[in-house]
């Protein structure tokens, strides 16, 4: 159900620049928490973005030329880009 090992999950990512066969981070033996080397979906998506080629920095900017970040508080993870 919902909420179900909801602190522990994983991902595969694959072609496109992405670096075959790591294995990046750990959980607890019962595969509950992360025991080392957490990566949120924020990180997931920058990594994308990276593989894309767009800057993560990048500004885009609303109806009232106000600036909006793309993606805030995230960062490639290097040990999945080949």
């Amino acid at each position: 159900g919902r909420d179900h090992w909801s602190q522990c999950y994983s991902a595969v990512l694959a072609g496109g620049g992405t670096k075959r066969g790591a294995i990046i981070g750990k959980s607890d033996k019962i595969a509950g928490t992360v025991a080392d080397r957490p990566i949120s979906p924020k990180d997931i998506l920058a990594t994308v973005y990276h593989l894309l080629g767009i800057d993560i920095e990048t500004l885009l900017h609303d109806r009232n030329n106000r600036p909006v970040p793309i993606l805030q508080d995230a960062s490639a993870i290097s040990e999945a880009i080949a």
